[in-house]
Formats: structure tokens, sequence, C-alpha cells
């Protein structure tokens, strides 16, 4: 008995390890997240190269209004495991809509904290073409697009 749930234990863990192992993200993946407060979409290309090329629309609710702000992006990309690392070396943001209520500021702290080192996810329910990578207390739903 005791043998019996061992083995099976080791077998779970090699099926882990082998699924994060099998992680195929090159090519183009939308991304989408939802809060309250929040709304994002996003499409990276993941490049063989470890290279990346991201495009960002972010629409923030405040109050009655709802302020998009869009942007572009370059870095490179690694898998840790399940962990999926990116590293913007680029990234420009500007808001699309409410320039009146959205300072400068903001949105250059918006765009600090993503360039202030690597980003880790943590990625789940992977198939060929899905996987949700949660971080940040979000989770990002993301589907191949290309």
């Amino acid at each position: 008995m005791r043998s019996s749930i061992l083995a099976a234990l080791v077998l779970a863990i090699t099926a882990a390890e082998a699924s994060a192992g099998d992680i195929d993200l090159v090519g183009r993946w939308t991304c989408h997240v939802s809060t309250p407060d929040i709304t994002a979409d996003s499409t990276t290309t993941y490049h063989p190269d470890g290279t990346l090329e991201a495009i960002l629309s972010t629409s923030v609710h405040l109050g009655a209004r709802t302020c998009t702000i869009g942007g572009t992006g370059d870095g490179r990309w690694t898998l840790e495991g399940t962990s999926l690392v990116e590293t913007y070396s680029d990234l420009q943001f500007a808001p699309l809509t409410c320039r009146d209520i959205l300072p400068p500021q903001t949105v250059e702290a918006m765009r600090d904290r993503v360039m202030d080192g690597p980003m880790r996810a943590t990625l789940s329910d992977i198939t060929a073409t899905s996987f949700t990578k949660a971080h940040d207390d979000t989770a990002d739903a993301c589907a191949r697009d290309d």
C-alpha cells in the first residue's frame, strides 16, 4: 500500500515536471484580465531567441469615467519551470483618453512599475492554445493568436 502511494506520488511529480518542460510559448498570445477597477488586454509575441514584443491596452475605471492607456514594449522572456519571466528593455505608455485626469506622472509610474525589474508570473491550465498567467493577485486568460 505504501509503495503504491509513493509510486503514485512520484508519477504525479514526474508528470508535472514533464508538463512544465513541454510549454511552448513561441508565437503570438492575446491575454485579458478584468478587475473591478481595471480591464487590460495585451498581445505579446514570444520569439524563439528569447525576445518579446508587446502591445498593451489598459482601461482604468475612475468613477463614471473609463480612461484608456495604450502601450508598446520590447524585452526578453524565459521560462523557469512554470514561471514566465518577462524583462522589458523598452516600454512606452500614453493616455489614449482622459488626458485631463491622468497626469503624465501617473502614466510614468505605471511604466516604471513594469520596467522596475523582471516580472514573474505563474502559468497554469496550460494547453497548446491557452494558459492562465497569475501575478499581482490577478490572473490573465491567454489564448494563442497566430
